[in-house]
């Protein structure tokens, strides 16, 4: 189930910096930004582009990805992937396109 950032701050989530990435995370972080992102912005499917988040609370790290209706990075649609695999993550994304 997608949910947008003001929804996650309010549940005390904070971004974590891509410096506190495990290397796994920065390749998924990676495949986000090198494939799914330019797939989902020349789809002209009304999603500009995808990113990839680490969110973290008093009772953990998440991961997201991302969509972004602009290149301002806000009003993101978040959708939870943590433990997903590259797949995973690409079917979640694809999911939430069109909805």
């Amino acid at each position: 189930m997608a949910t947008y950032k003001w929804a996650l701050n309010e549940r005390g989530f904070e971004a974590v910096p891509f410096k506190e990435y495990t290397e796994e995370q920065k390749k998924k972080c990676d495949y986000v930004e090198m494939y799914l992102s330019p797939s989902v912005e020349h789809s002209r499917c009304g999603w500009h582009h995808v990113g990839y988040e680490i969110m973290e609370n008093q009772y953990g790290r998440e991961e997201y990805a991302v969509l972004y209706p602009d290149s301002e990075n806000s009003n993101g649609r978040y959708m939870n992937v943590s433990g997903n695999s590259l797949g995973a993550i690409a079917e979640e994304v694809w999911k939430n396109v069109f909805r």
